[in-house]
């Protein structure tokens, strides 16, 4: 997604591509964190055996509890599946995978979000593992849990309830150069 050219099949509700929004230069997306998200049927149903997600986002802190920059709910239910990283409260960012057995989470130590602030973010996944990098930075590597399955789309800017596949957990701020990469093909 860059500069309102999204390609493929994708939904977008709610989520506006603005200049100049939230002190960003250019164009982005605005998530208002009230159901604005976009969906893209058929993306990581089958997970590569590695591969990146990028962008960069500048949160803007707000009222709830977490604040979903993307989602994939594999499965629902009891020992759901998935894979979803989010903002927090604290000003930390989060990175949680499932298979429905096990689960691994990757975060800072300390708040690593300013509200505002431009963040480069990428989540990269090879050989059974996966990294969060914020500006470039590793920011912890551990195992990847994941199970295939398509029970909603790929969404950005809301997390999917486990559920229901419902969305919820939308983000507040501006997303931009989203980018997926399959190392594998």
């Amino acid at each position: 997604l860059n500069s309102g050219t999204t390609g493929g099949s994708l939904s977008i509700t709610g989520a506006t591509w603005g200049s100049n929004v939230y002190g960003q230069s250019g164009s982005a997306l605005q998530f208002n964190e009230s159901s604005t998200n976009i969906e893209i049927p058929g993306l990581l149903d089958t997970w590569p055996i590695a591969g990146e997600i990028s962008f960069s986002f500048k949160y803007v802190a707000g009222t709830g509890t977490f604040k979903t920059l993307f989602s994939k709910q594999n499965t629902i239910g009891v020992g759901a599946s998935g894979f979803q990283l989010f903002c927090y409260p604290n000003d930390r960012i989060y990175l949680v995978s499932n298979n429905g057995a096990s689960t691994t989470s990757i975060y800072p130590t300390t708040s690593s979000l300013v509200s505002g602030q431009l963040v480069k973010c990428s989540v990269v996944w090879k050989n059974g593992a996966i990294g969060l990098y914020l500006d470039g930075v590793l920011i912890g590597r551990n195992k990847f849990y994941i199970a295939n399955g398509s029970a909603t789309p790929f969404k950005i800017g809301a997390g999917s309830n486990t559920t229901t596949g419902a969305s919820q957990e939308f983000f507040k701020g501006t997303i931009n150069d989203f980018r997926f990469t399959d190392y594998t093909s």
